[in-house]
């Protein structure tokens, strides 16, 4: 495979879009270039960070899709 390995392709990597041929290239590569290391490390751990994370709406905005749908729902059942 002759392909170039940069950061963008260690992210593809990290993600899971690399075929099975780029994904063996970039872990090869991955071995031998330091400063892709330090990237995909720093990646990785922003990665898991950012899979921690969870998201909620506030409470305000919950009560107005709410009554968006309330308010919505009453009209559809008049056609």
């Amino acid at each position: 495979m002759n392909f170039t390995i940069n950061e963008t392709e260690v992210l593809r990597f990290i993600y899971g879009e690399c075929s099975s041929a780029e994904s063996k290239a970039i872990a090869e590569e991955l071995k031998k270039n330091l400063a892709l290391q330090i990237y995909y490390d720093r990646m990785m751990e922003t990665k898991l960070e950012l899979d921690a994370i969870e998201f909620e709406p506030s409470e305000m905005t919950v009560n107005e899709v709410l009554d968006f749908s309330a308010s919505h729902h009453d009209s559809l059942e008049h056609h």
